[in-house]
């Protein structure tokens, strides 16, 4: 009786312990590709993203193969997003939306 008692004990530590450990996600992300006219990779865009209710202001810059990526957004919308590159137009796209934990 006294082993089992230890083992349920154990056990339910052992529950308590992952609970206290396990984190919640309450963020999102927005990623995308930034691309010359022609379809060609443009490295080093600035990407901005502003969330349009708060003001609150996200920013990537595009790598090598145009890729970039905002990681921790916050969750809703709607979001502007614009991209700046030398030589290029502002480009702008509105309505962006976040979803919790996901891209």
């Amino acid at each position: 009786m006294r082993q089992l008692q230890v083992l349920a004990l154990t056990a339910l530590l052992m529950g308590c312990g992952a609970v206290a450990f396990a984190q919640t996600v309450t963020t999102g992300s927005i990623s995308g590709e930034v691309k010359d006219p022609q379809g060609g990779a443009l490295p080093g865009a600035v990407v901005v993203a502003v969330h349009t209710p708060t003001g609150t202001s996200y920013e990537a810059v595009s790598g090598t193969d145009g890729r970039y990526q905002i990681l921790n957004a916050r969750v809703g919308g709607p979001y502007t997003l614009t991209v700046k590159m030398p030589g290029f137009r502002d480009k702008s796209e509105t309505g962006v939306t976040v979803s919790l934990g996901a891209d």
